[in-house]
């Protein structure tokens, strides 16, 4: 074991020894020493962290569920992608403990959606819950909120066991996310 440490702490660095990490349309390259520990051939883990918390930022594709659209046609589903951070890693200290340059063209791993169209030919309407409220009608703002949130809310699938959330589905109703003002009241 003292060995191979030893082997480790002899590898020279040049600053010809870049990695280059071919991305869809671009490319990052990085420098070996940027992400080494100083003094020693081993990658610092904070950075390493921050390099793969990046790459999945630039390469994740959130998925999207199969729905219902207004002439009841069903959409199909649309497969996410991430980061496959294991063989990332595994390729990423390849390279620091090897010498010279190198490419790496990261693998993503496919994130499927919840609701595919398959289960979706498959479930039934079902009313789970009912509830009535009343409104001002007049007060614009408040109906086109309703409205917006309501389109945000068609076609969620609550499956048995779960707990539907209308705050968790529908999230923050912010100027930037198109809801109206309200003052002090929330649509």
């Amino acid at each position: 074991m003292v060995f191979i440490s030893l082997l480790l702490f002899a590898q020279p660095i040049s600053e010809t020894d870049t990695l280059t990490i071919q991305l869809p349309g671009q490319s990052v390259t990085i420098n070996r020493e940027d992400f080494t520990m100083p003094g020693a051939t081993l990658a610092d883990p904070y950075k390493y962290e921050q390099l793969v918390k990046e790459l999945n930022d630039r390469l994740f594709v959130a998925p999207q569920n199969a729905k219902w659209n207004e002439q009841r046609t069903i959409i199909p589903e649309k497969l996410g992608q991430k980061l496959d951070e294991q063989r990332f890693g595994e390729q990423f200290y390849t390279y620091v403990f090897s010498n010279g340059p190198a490419v790496i063209n990261p693998r993503v791993k496919m994130i499927y959606p919840k609701v595919d169209s398959e289960l979706l030919v498959q479930i039934t309407e079902k009313q789970i819950g009912h509830y009535v409220t009343y409104f001002n009608a007049a007060n614009t703002n408040r109906s086109y909120n309703i409205g917006r949130a309501a389109k945000t809310i068609n076609n969620a699938v609550v499956f048995p066991g779960e707990t539907f959330s209308f705050n968790e589905v529908v999230g923050k109703r912010t100027k930037e996310k198109g809801y109206l003002n309200m003052n002090s009241e929330c649509g």
